[in-house]
C-alpha cells in the first residue's frame, strides 16, 4: 500500500476516534488525544501488513469478517439498552442483598449469564432464555398431547417445536 494512503488512513482514524472519545464518551481532551493516537498508530501498523491486506482482498472472507464485526457491534449496543419497566436501582439493591430467596435465585441466574444481570439490559441473559424454553418444551412434549403429536411427526414436528 502506498505511504500516502497509509498516512491518510492513520490520520483519519486518529481524528474520528479522538472525536468519538471526546463527544460520545465524554473523555477529557488529553485522554481523547491519547486514545486517538493509539488507534491511529495501530491503523498505520496494520496498513503496512501485506498479509492483512490480502485477507481483505478475498470477498468471501471480507464479508464474514464484517458480519462478525456487525454482530459484535449490535451486541455491544444492546448491552447499553436497558430493559423497559425495570427499575435499575431497585434491581441492584435486590441483587446486593443476599438474604431473600428472590435475590439468591437472581444471583444464580446472573452467574450463568456472565454476571450481566445486574445491568438489566436487552442482552444480559444471553441465550439462557432460549435454552430454558427449549428444555421446557421438550419436557412438555412428553405430557401435552398436541406437542406429543408434533414430536412424533419427526424432524418437521421438531422444527415447529423449536
Amino acid at each position: 500500500m502506498q505511504k500516502t494512503s497509509r498516512l491518510t488512513m492513520g490520520v483519519a482514524t486518529f481524528a474520528v476516534v479522538t472525536l468519538m472519545a471526546l463527544l460520545l464518551f465524554g473523555q477529557s481532551l488529553s485522554v481523547s488525544l491519547a486514545i486517538g493516537a493509539f488507534f491511529g498508530l495501530f491503523v498505520l501498523y496494520l496498513a503496512g501488513q501485506p498479509k492483512l491486506i490480502a485477507i481483505f482482498a478475498i470477498p468471501e472472507l471480507r464479508q464474514k469478517i464484517f458480519i462478525t464485526l456487525l454482530f459484535l457491534t449490535i451486541y455491544r449496543i444492546g448491552y447499553f439498552v436497558p430493559l423497559p419497566f425495570i427499575d435499575q436501582k431497585a434491581l441492584n439493591e435486590s441483587l446486593s442483598q443476599r438474604s431473600s430467596t428472590l435475590s439468591q435465585v437472581l444471583g444464580f441466574v446472573s452467574l450463568f449469564s456472565g454476571g450481566n444481570l445486574s445491568n438489566a439490559c436487552i442482552f444480559a441473559l444471553g441465550i439462557m432464555p432460549y435454552i430454558s424454553a427449549s428444555i421446557i418444551l421438550q419436557l412438555l412434549a412428553a405430557i401435552y398431547p398436541p406437542l406429543e403429536k408434533l414430536k412424533k411427526e419427526g424432524e418437521a414436528g421438531q422444527k415447529k417445536i423449536n
